[in-house]
């Protein structure tokens, strides 16, 4: 994403990254490949022309659209063991992604002092669409874990794991062991506390609340957050 301009490059490896879609690639070294819809020859043509015109993207399902494109177009067939644990391993990176995004609206709190952010400001802290995708990223591990555990396609180690996820568990060696996140030095949450949060909309994306409140530890909105314009 372009906003906020960050160093870190967040990477995903899920549908629609290009990595995922093309496993193998046509560069080794990278992972990466093209899929040509329209060569060189094509250029400037009406699209209804070009050879493999097509309008099958429109007749896919609203719901479960995304696995309808990925199943139209993988090259291999994902299984249900490696569907759960390409989920699970992204939830736990988005987790901890938004540990250093949340620090940094705290940080421009303390830099700002008491006046509120603007709407530039508050567009580069605040995390409305990255909260939606952790929660839909859950959502969809439930469903990944459901359809593999009735196929009997998930291994006892997946399972101890993403059940500790799922039922929220707070605590446990190796629940802590799994995806500990660590929200601020010494405090960590398991990612089925977050996911507990997560699914309670109790995550607050406004860059005025506290680091609880961030994290659904505690209630927002905080007073700053009330009295500030949310963009």
């Amino acid at each position: 994403g372009s906003r906020p301009a960050r160093t870190l490059l967040y990477e995903r490896n899920e549908y629609p990254s290009v990595g995922f879609v093309f496993p193998q690639g046509v560069r080794a070294e990278t992972d990466a490949g093209f899929r040509n819809f329209r060569q060189p020859t094509d250029i400037g043509k009406p699209v209804y022309e070009v050879p493999g015109y097509s309008l099958e993207q429109y007749g896919f399902p609203a719901v479960g659209f995304m696995k309808s494109v990925q199943k139209r177009m993988q090259q291999v067939e994902e299984t249900g063991e490696q569907r759960v644990v390409r989920v699970y391993t992204e939830l736990c990176k988005a987790a901890r992604e938004r540990v250093e995004i949340v620090r940094g609206s705290l940080d421009k709190q303390i830099a700002i002092g008491s006046r509120c952010m603007d709407a530039t400001e508050y567009d580069d802290q605040s995390t409305p669409s990255r909260d939606t995708r952790l929660k839909d990223s859950f959502k969809e591990l439930a469903l990944a874990f459901k359809e593999a555990t009735d196929n009997r396609s998930v291994s006892a180690a997946t399972r101890t794991t993403v059940e500790s996820v799922l039922s929220g568990a707070i605590s446990g060696e190796d629940v802590h062991a799994a995806c500990p996140v660590e929200i601020a030095p010494g405090q960590k949450l398991t990612l089925g506390q977050i996911y507990a949060s997560s699914l309670a909309g109790k995550l607050s994306n406004n860059p005025h609340d506290t680091l609880e409140m961030r994290w659904g530890l505690a209630a927002a909105p905080s007073a700053k957050a009330k009295s500030c314009p949310v963009y």
